[in-house]
């Protein structure tokens, strides 16, 4: 949830089938034997596990790559499709729009819809979020106001948009509807239409339960809500509220996760297209932090169907786990980020060829990470924390933009190589930041996985102007910013090395 942004005007939710103008041709990717790279990755073993004596020379080198957007990010969502053309849902004068690369994100172009008076469609919402079907390529951007959502989509990279007809077709009946996700599935077992040959599911949280209502025909209408994670006499099985973003595997089951009863990391999956759905307990050894606010369980699916799931510990440290039969048994817990990070916030994963996924995550290096830290002022939460309110046992804190990669991520002993994406001299935030959210990001960020195997992962750059070069300025603008390789293994495909990612030094 994003509380700085006002409500949208119910007026403007039932504008539909308004069209971006036509898209024209981006600069194109180019490679080359050099790259401009940040920081060169570090390999490491997980947990407490002692790294085998060649696995660093075995290990595929690997340098982290920080791109700007150029344009304003708040609890940020992004989606690659077949070509490789890089989606993310941004903020451009203070609207809500889609941007798109073509060139791996080093250039973006505003493709979102409008309305016929040049603003964005909405202009105003509460969050943002954008889903890309992988199947189809058509991208969805879905705004809400606590109650309604406009559901918008373009089958053409943004060339032009369709807008649902019904203002409160997502998630219609479910009060306060919160932290919309979206996944498109195989069917398993309900007719689609023509129009689509995917089911689109719509999940929201209610401040008390998660909600998933799904649609047969596209998104332009859905069926009744459906509790994901029902209130019952099982100790193990409780409500769930904040969600993280539902995925699916191949098959088409869909698998969405909370912070569960206890805050065990729980997870919920449906196999019959969203009429029941059934909860798992991840793990009883490794809570989800405590905070104010308990925040995602992200989820990922590789190829060969493995589940990963992915939280902050409640040691403030990224963890996961997987699971091969659909979510009911899980493997051990293990901790992925090196040895120096203290601190965590915001998991995302994406998960490419059977065993290959990326965690991205923010994290700091501060002496001791959370313990013993407050984390805001009686009553508050990160993201309203100003500078001057920051507890002093943060003022040396700096936060960076962390991808950890693992080549093997069910082997017994995996080895892992961690890439921070930004220069660390000049941070994505310094001061307090996570445990619930971080003053400018919001509530999450996202991570895709392109069809090379590359990684990319959205993130919010909060340390801007001054704040880049003065350790006591804290937080200081939001800029959307995208986290990759600009060399390292790809996640997809053979288990080789990446071709060098360089910017495009000529127009196409």
């Amino acid at each position: 949830m994003a509380p700085v942004r006002f409500a949208l005007a119910l007026v403007a939710l039932l504008l539909a089938g308004c069209a971006a103008p036509a898209a024209t041709p981006e600069k194109t990717a180019s490679v080359a034997s050099g790259s401009a790279p940040s920081t060169l990755g570090v390999v490491h073993a997980l947990g407490n596990a002692t790294l085998p004596p060649d696995a660093a020379a075995k290990a595929i080198p690997a340098r982290g790559l920080q791109l700007s957007t150029g344009v304003g990010g708040g609890e940020p969502t992004m989606g690659v499709d077949s070509k490789g053309r890089l989606f993310a849902e941004a903020f451009k004068d203070g609207e809500p729009t889609i941007m798109l690369s073509q060139d791996h994100g080093f250039t973006w172009k505003d493709v979102g819809p409008t309305l016929p008076t040049g603003q964005h469609l909405p202009p105003q919402t509460f969050d943002p979020y954008m889903y890309l079907d992988p199947t189809t390529g058509r991208v969805y951007k879905n705004e809400n106001d606590l109650q309604c959502a406009v559901l918008s989509w373009s089958d053409d990279a943004g060339a032009s948009w369709t807008t649902s007809p019904v203002g409160c077709g997502v998630g219609a009946g479910v009060p306060i509807a919160d932290h919309q996700s979206m996944v498109a599935a195989k069917p398993r077992m309900l007719p689609v239409s023509p129009l689509y040959p995917n089911v689109v599911y719509s999940c929201t949280n209610t401040g008390a339960t998660t909600e998933c209502a799904t649609s047969l025909n596209g998104g332009y209408t859905f069926g009744p809500v459906v509790t994901v994670f029902p209130q019952t006499t099982d100790p193990n099985d409780c409500a769930g509220d904040t969600l993280g973003h539902p995925v699916t595997d191949k098959d088409g089951r869909v698998f969405v996760a909370h912070g569960g009863c206890n805050r065990w990391p729980t997870i919920g999956v449906t196999e019959d297209d969203g009429l029941t759905w059934t909860s798992h307990v991840i793990t009883k050894d490794s809570a989800v932090i405590d905070s104010p606010v308990v925040h995602d369980v992200n989820l990922a699916v590789d190829d060969n169907g493995t589940v990963y799931a992915g939280w902050i510990s409640d040691k403030g440290l990224p963890t996961y786990s997987w699971s091969a039969d659909h979510g009911v048994k899980w493997s051990p817990a293990t901790v992925v980020s090196p040895p120096d990070v203290t601190a965590a916030a915001f998991p995302a994963l994406a998960a490419g060829a059977d065993g290959r996924l990326v965690f991205a995550y923010i994290a700091t290096t501060i002496p001791g990470g959370y313990e013993g830290k407050e984390t805001g002022p009686a009553g508050t939460v990160t993201d309203i924390a100003s500078p001057s309110q920051d507890p002093p046992e943060w003022a040396n804190a700096s936060w960076n933009a962390y991808l950890t990669v693992l080549p093997s991520a069910k082997d017994a002993s995996p080895v892992a190589t961690t890439v921070i994406a930004n220069d660390p001299k000049d941070p994505l935030a310094r001061g307090v930041c996570g445990k619930t959210r971080c003053g400018g990001m919001d509530d999450f960020i996202d991570a895709v996985i392109d069809p090379e195997g590359r990684p990319y992962a959205v993130f919010v750059d909060a340390c801007n102007e001054k704040c880049s070069t003065d350790p006591t300025v804290h937080k200081m603008g939001n800029v959307l910013t995208v986290g990759t390789l600009a060399e390292g293994p790809a996640l997809r495909g053979e288990l080789k090395a990446l071709l060098p990612l360089a910017k495009p030094s000529t127009p196409s």
